[in-house]
């Protein structure tokens, strides 16, 4: 006599079929978002760091354009301008784009990366 598949003696057995065929299923639907979410991570990634280096550019140039005197002297006061306007925008008293708008007043191109 051959024993229906569908006929279990205890709850036990009848969890053990289930994950025995919806386990590979499961893990692979698993697997297929894990990949996913690496894959959107690794964009967000390099967003952030184009976005950063968009918003650094005209601080930079902001600071250069303040920072006066040559060798470790320049480096020492463009340091201290560039941590001011970093604490001004921490602070909110002003903000990435009015540094942006300085740059391009001053004839400036600031390099705006954008993903491809």
């Amino acid at each position: 006599m051959k024993k229906n598949p569908y006929h279990f003696n205890n709850k036990k057995e009848f969890n053990e079929a289930v994950n025995k065929k919806f386990k590979p299923l499961i893990n692979a639907e698993v697997e297929k978002l894990h990949a996913a979410y690496a894959k959107e991570m690794e964009e967000a990634k390099i967003q952030a760091t184009m976005d950063a280096s968009t918003m650094m550019l005209p601080l930079i140039a902001t600071s250069l354009y303040e920072a006066y005197g040559f060798g470790q002297k320049r480096i020492e006061k463009f340091i201290e301008y560039f941590n001011k306007h970093l604490e001004c925008i921490g602070d909110g008293i002003t903000s990435a784009d009015q540094y942006e708008d300085w740059c391009k007043e001053k004839g400036y191109d600031c390099l705006i990366m954008e993903a491809e």
